[in-house]
């Protein structure tokens, strides 16, 4: 769904590891051809709306698919679904979605 954010997380920025996004297992009911789907990666702010960080566009397919977007600040954030690039507009599903930093 448009707009839907993952949980929250805190970096703590221990490390250089890149927060990452991996997404596979996609297929929609109505049998049509996955298309390609932007996240968002959100830095959250203190007293202010969320700061979109970057936005990256992924492949939706059978197979696992990664999108990186770097080592962060020490902070909190989340990811939201902003939209499909194409294909269908509807009824998505993933058997994996996994965020890793």
């Amino acid at each position: 769904m448009v707009g839907k954010d993952t949980r929250t997380w805190f970096d703590n920025d221990h490390d250089s590891a890149s927060t990452n996004i991996t997404m596979g297992g996609c297929r929609t009911t109505n049998g049509a051809s996955p298309g390609r789907m932007q996240f968002k990666l959100i830095k959250h702010r203190t007293a202010l709306p969320g700061k979109a960080i970057a936005t990256n566009t992924m492949s939706c397919s059978s197979s696992n698919v990664t999108t990186r977007y770097g080592a962060q600040d020490r902070s909190y954030y989340h990811i939201n679904f902003a939209g499909v690039v194409d294909g269908p507009t509807r009824y998505y599903s993933a058997s994996t979605f996994k965020v890793s930093y």
